[in-house]
């Protein structure tokens, strides 16, 4: 049996760990990153999968995603505005 205490003390880590501002970060970083990503995927899960144009896709890929080095993405750039107020609508 779990006891309250217990709950307690996992939720608030949770809690602790969501609202932190690398694991904000870290959500819009992905928002940007994953788009290109899945495109790919779709395109490696393909039943007639043609090779030239996965390497061609992967190139692409690979460009924009090491772009966003030097330019981040735009959910990337909105960190702020993601992060603010946070704490106050994920209350417990």
């Amino acid at each position: 049996m779990i006891r309250n205490r217990d709950v307690d003390a996992n939720t608030s880590g949770l809690h602790h760990n969501i609202v932190s501002f690398d694991f904000v970060a870290l959500l819009c970083l992905m928002r940007d990153v994953l788009p290109p990503l899945a495109i790919l995927s779709k395109k490696l899960q393909a039943v007639d999968i043609d090779f030239a144009g996965v390497e061609s896709g992967l190139k692409i890929v690979l460009e924009e995603i090491t772009s966003m080095i030097d330019t981040p993405g735009p959910n990337f750039l909105n960190i702020s505005a993601a992060f603010d107020g946070l704490q106050d609508r994920l209350f417990f």
